[in-house]
């Protein structure tokens, strides 16, 4: 099997081509920079081209079966710049995979399409999707667009709704690591729940969906913690005692409002602004029974193990 892969060069997406590499996959990957696909060398074939220019995507699709999207922003100063890429980008490529005879495409997409948990509650595939923000909005309509293409054409669309991963390679939460590391571990304040996933599980749940059924699947494993137990769980794997630091929304709202007027010192690429607040105040747990078919409660790594393997990878890379 010949598999297409967009995003291939990020963080997921480095776990993902070596997910399916080790499953015998032919991977292509699609990317802007050559430079930063070297580390595959000759293991993979590479296409030069981009989600918003669809005459580099249709040479990237021929001969290709199965397509797994990666590619998006989870921030830009600028709503427009995501609706461009998650929004619009999966429409083209999925309109153009169709055109091109790609039986399935494997869109991995994000809790924040859905929308938070209700309190003390988990979100379910049934619920009514409910984004609190732009990106969630972005991904949302990504959804939809390959669904719309899916049905009018025949080709089979599996979307993947993932939490927060993190692991070796990760570089959002390398911050937050660092300063655990010091003895502080700031969390927004009040009784907020969320799922975490480890790299790796999230990689092989891309694999096998390729083989499960058409439809949407969240990636919730049976692990639910609130931030101060994630947070105790990061220290235990840095081996230091850290401060526990509630931060009061009021206080993350206001940030996220003073955003624009911060972005002289903060620089245009800080990803925090009112919607990142919001999303940092809500829960996000989703129904794990729901994930079964491409991520088995049996396989998914504990939160302390996977914390354990990130830190590690880090102090050997020289980040810690």
């Amino acid at each position: 099997m010949r598999v297409l892969v967009t995003g291939g060069t990020g963080f997921v997406g480095g776990h993902v081509v070596g997910a399916l590499l080790a499953a015998g996959v032919t991977v292509r990957l699609l990317v802007r920079d050559e430079r930063r696909a070297v580390r595959w060398a000759d293991r993979v074939e590479r296409v030069r081209g981009d989600l918003t220019d669809p005459a580099t995507l249709r040479p990237a699709l021929a001969e290709v079966e199965a397509v797994v999207h990666l590619a998006a922003l989870t921030w830009a100063p600028h709503p427009e710049a995501l609706w461009r890429t998650n929004a619009e980008g999966t429409r083209r490529l999925a309109e153009l995979a169709a055109e091109q005879g790609v039986r399935r495409v494997v869109y991995l997409s994000s809790y924040a399409a859905a929308g938070p948990a209700p309190p003390g509650g988990v979100r379910r595939l049934a619920d009514p999707p409910a984004p609190v923000s732009a990106y969630g909005r972005s991904k949302l309509a990504g959804e939809r667009a390959l669904a719309e293409v899916a049905r009018a054409t025949g080709m089979e669309a599996v979307t993947l709704r993932a939490p927060a991963m993190y692991g070796p390679g990760d570089r959002a939460l390398l911050p937050l690591f660092r300063l655990v590391r010091r003895g502080w571990a700031p969390y927004p304040a009040g009784e907020r729940r969320l799922q975490l996933l480890f790299v790796g599980d999230g990689a092989a749940a891309l694999v096998r969906a390729l083989a499960a059924p058409a439809g949407t699947y969240p990636l919730a494993g049976p692990e639910i913690v609130t931030w101060p137990q994630a947070l105790a769980a990061m220290a235990e794997a840095l081996g230091v005692r850290a401060r526990r630091v509630p931060v009061p929304p009021v206080a993350l709202r206001t940030l996220g409002r003073l955003r624009p007027l911060l972005r002289p010192w903060l620089g245009p690429q800080v990803p925090f602004d009112r919607d990142k607040a919001e999303e940092m105040l809500a829960s996000w747990v989703a129904d794990p029974a729901e994930a079964a078919p491409v991520l088995p409660p049996a396989t998914v790594t504990p939160l302390r193990q996977g914390l354990a393997a990130t830190v590690e990878a880090y102090r050997n890379e020289g980040w810690l």
